[in-house]
């Protein structure tokens, strides 16, 4: 097997990891933007690399909790990273990304619409008869299910 830097994909996913820990509230949503589309592209991935990527967004959204500016692109940003087939196989990336959002849901407003449109587009697209990530995406689903009802349940409330 090879190395996930072995690719080109690899290569940039790998850069854009590093660059997204110095990253500003200017420059993360087209770091973080950059990474899901590569996330979609066939290359062996590694689960440390998507997680230290995770862990390097996170932090940069707490951060720039209250620049109005900026916060929503990020925010809309690392949901769309998220949500892409090449982290919905890491359960505990999804998991940490929904515990960050749930979180940051009880404090700031109009953040469930987006995650409902990319669990919608994600999720629903994806376990349809045609998709090659049917098995995948079901076993996603299924193993965030109270992560996704606590969502739908709450997420409206709060709003």
């Amino acid at each position: 097997m090879k190395e996930p830097t072995d690719t080109f994909a690899g290569r940039l996913f790998a850069r854009c990891v590093n660059d997204l820990e110095n990253a500003t509230f200017a420059t993360a949503p087209v770091i973080m933007g950059l990474m899901g589309d590569l996330l979609d592209l066939e290359w062996d991935k590694d689960v440390d690399l998507i997680e230290k990527g995770m862990e390097n967004a996170i932090p940069l959204l707490e951060e720039n909790w209250t620049n109005s500016r900026y916060y929503p692109a990020m925010f809309r940003a690392f949901v769309g990273c998220v949500f892409r087939r090449g982290v919905v196989g890491v359960p505990e990336c999804v998991l940490q990304a929904f515990n960050a959002i749930l979180t940051w849901s009880e404090l700031r407003t109009n953040l469930f619409p987006h995650v409902g449109d990319a669990l919608y587009t994600f999720w629903v697209h994806a376990v349809s008869p045609t998709s090659a990530l049917r098995k995948e995406a079901s076993q996603s689903l299924l193993a965030h299910v109270n992560e996704v009802v606590e969502m739908l349940l709450f997420g409206p409330v709060m709003e």
